[in-house]
């Protein structure tokens, strides 16, 4: 924000984000499908039917991982903040529970998971993308941040990370 620039890069993981919300959002949906329907609530799930709502959960989660990956290989990520990739086996778990489930009290269970490994996948992937990368991202950005705001470079940031 500070820089008044953005790099187009960082729509993908932020899509992958955005991706994963709408994936809870889709699962409670599909939780309660049976009483929408009933009451006339028209989500898109009992516009879709729960198989397609299914799909489209399957392409929610796989294609946030998938974009998260591929903002991992054009950012040049070094072996050891590829550790992320370890958050992604909860996510297939419950991928593997969407696919087997056909009780509804199931996906109940499942959106609690789901909702909690959305949160630990969340923190990896923050403390790995960002954590050990701390260090590049303040030399790298530092100088073009305290020149645009006509401040005098400060070290005392890299102490920091």
């Amino acid at each position: 924000l500070y820089s008044k620039q953005m790099d187009a890069i960082l729509i993908l993981p932020a899509t992958a984000i955005g991706f994963l919300s709408v994936a809870v959002l889709n699962l409670n949906n599909m939780r309660d499908e049976a009483s929408d329907r009933k009451s006339g609530k028209n989500t898109l799930v009992v516009k879709m039917g729960i198989e397609n709502a299914k799909k489209y959960h399957y392409f929610l989660i796989i294609g946030a991982m998938v974009l998260v990956l591929i903002f991992a290989l054009l950012s040049h990520f070094h072996f050891d903040q590829y550790l992320f990739l370890i958050a992604y086996l909860p996510l297939v778990k419950h991928l593997i529970t969407v696919y087997n489930n056909q009780n509804r009290s199931r996906i109940k269970k499942s959106s609690i998971e789901y909702i909690c490994t959305f949160g630990i996948v969340s923190v990896v992937y923050d403390f790995f993308l960002f954590g050990l990368n701390c260090k590049q991202f303040v030399t790298q950005y530092q100088l073009q941040f305290s020149n645009q705001l006509g401040v005098k470079y400060n070290t005392e940031i890299n102490q920091l990370c």
